[in-house]
């Protein structure tokens, strides 16, 4: 899997290129030196890629010029499809161990945040990973709900990547129907080819890791904010978060779209939802419940270049990771208070703002990994002024 590191950079090379697209070779030559240290260069260089063309078709809201017409996307979407079978489903990630003991637990009516633990093999393998003691599992509630039905049927990991395999085929169809508001249909089939053969998503897929679940969750809720129904959009938002926490980021664009009531209700039947799934399992035993989020803030990443970061800074700022979430506090606080009326997409202070708080949180955060959030980041973005369409029709009105 790719670094860490890497995507940290290639968030920051894309908040540059605001500022120019001269730049790209400066920050492209940081982004080769940080993941030259730790993996594969030509991957590096074509993930990296890859984020560029995103940019620059999505934030940048220039058209495309590559366009798929539709025969051509069926023959594409088929090869890609042989090539998720043939590459996922012939091994899987040791993550998927806790899925399978987490969804046997629920399955049992146990707390998986407790009975995980009673389980020696799980217990020997946390701690030959980290060198801290552990006393709970890090993944939301809904995320361990969702292994239960599979439980019932058999306790083999290789099965519990059926969620994630299917969510993320499930996706490149919400990310076509998404660009479509926004591009015509051989643009927007190009966008959907771009996630299908992204590789950092592929790779998810592959771990079986449940990203891919709570991205299918999150542009589900983009899509109903579209179509204009907030409730469901809600909903799906809290539904989201409660799989993997990254999702509470794309309440910011929402404030800053809506200053009135609206964004209060929206806001109150995101965290009901939230809620309502971790009552029980806060019931239950608070201390293990709150450990995920003790996690996010003392997990160290020991393969990419951030950790060499870190183990420097800890050495002059012992509670450097308290510190962090201070930063991304105060960073959050500061984007409220520089609120303005006319927001527009791709200039404006307080857009811009927000991409800083997102590159803090990128790089402050060991876990988080940027290509769970840049595709329904960029979609969202669009939704900020005039759509394409609307650009290129006035434009023909004008000439």
């Amino acid at each position: 899997m790719a670094s860490i590191a890497l995507y940290n950079a290639v968030f920051i090379l894309i908040i540059a290129i605001d500022y120019g697209i001269e730049r790209i070779w400066y920050f492209g030559s940081l982004i080769f030196l940080a993941e030259y240290i730790t993996r594969p260069v030509l991957r590096s260089l074509f993930i990296a890629g890859e984020f560029v063309v995103l940019y620059l078709c999505l934030l940048k809201r220039e058209q495309f010029a590559l366009g798929i017409k539709n025969r051509h996307l069926l023959i594409f979407m088929t090869v890609n499809l042989i090539l998720r079978f043939v590459m996922v489903f012939p091994a899987y990630h040791r993550d998927l161990i806790i899925y399978s003991y987490s969804g046997q637990a629920l399955a049992n009516g146990q707390n998986p945040y407790l009975e995980i633990l009673t389980v020696q093999r799980w217990k020997d393998y946390l701690y030959s990973r980290y060198p801290y003691e552990r006393v709970g599992v890090e993944y939301p509630p809904l995320a361990l709900l969702v292994m239960a039905p599979i439980a019932l049927f058999t306790s083999d990991p290789m099965f519990f990547k059926i969620p994630s395999f299917s969510a993320d085929l499930a996706n490149i169809y919400l990310v076509r129907r998404i660009a479509a508001k926004f591009y015509d249909k051989p643009a927007s089939n190009a966008l959907a080819l771009i996630y299908a053969y992204s590789p950092a998503m592929v790779i998810a897929s592959l771990g079986g890791w449940y990203d891919p679940v709570c991205l299918f969750l999150l542009m589900a809720s983009i899509l109903y904010y579209l179509n204009e129904k907030p409730t469901y959009s809600a909903i799906s938002l809290g539904l989201a978060i409660m799989t993997k926490w990254f999702p509470l980021l794309f309440l910011l664009p929402l404030l800053i779209h809506h200053h009135d009531r609206r964004f209060l209700k929206y806001v109150i039947i995101t965290f009901a939802v939230c809620l309502a799934i971790s009552i029980p399992f806060m019931i239950s035993n608070l201390e293990t419940y709150l450990f995920q989020f003790k996690f996010h803030l003392i997990y160290r990443g020991t393969r990419d270049i951030g950790y060499s970061i870190y183990r420097i800074l800890n050495s002059y700022f012992p509670e450097i990771y308290n510190y962090a979430l201070i930063f991304q506090a105060g960073a959050v606080a500061a984007i409220l208070a520089l609120r303005r009326e006319d927001i527009k997409a791709g200039n404006g202070l307080l857009l811009k703002a927000f991409r800083g708080i997102i590159t803090a949180f990128l790089v402050l955060n060991r876990v988080f990994s940027a290509q769970y959030l840049i595709f329904p980041y960029a979609l969202l973005s669009s939704t900020f002024g005039s759509s394409i369409k609307h650009e290129l029709l006035a434009k023909s009105q004008t000439k």
